[in-house]
């Protein structure tokens, strides 16, 4: 399955994290809840690897949101959730890849980089 085939209730169960993102004001929270969020979006996608992974890298994952969270701002974190939501309410497989690859390249070579090179 892909977004296509994801029940609007499924793409629904993905708004509390985008509520709860905009009133966190805590990065290890923050980050627990980006991971949450794409762990479900994992499972929505119906990739079977995909939950796995974030299982398998879950504290890296988390580390790296927060700091990412303290360097940049927790608002940064929710923003990109919002962003990449509104692209999956929209079922643009397109434009979530290119969001996602973008600001992959900019935390790794761009101006929010979370690496120190």
């Amino acid at each position: 399955m892909t977004i296509d085939g994801a029940s609007d209730a499924e793409i629904a169960s993905l708004q509390p994290y985008i509520t709860q993102l905009k009133h966190s004001n805590d990065v290890a929270e923050t980050a627990q809840l980006i991971y949450d969020f794409s762990h479900q979006i994992g499972f929505i996608s119906g990739n079977t690897l995909l939950p796995l992974f974030f299982v398998s890298f879950k504290d890296l994952v988390i580390q790296l949101w927060t700091n990412y969270g303290r360097m940049y701002g927790i608002e940064e974190l929710a923003s990109s959730a919002e962003k990449i939501y509104q692209y999956i309410c929209k079922r643009d497989k397109a434009g979530v890849v290119a969001y996602i690859e973008d600001s992959t390249n900019e935390s790794i070579y761009g101006s929010r980089t979370i690496y120190n090179r």
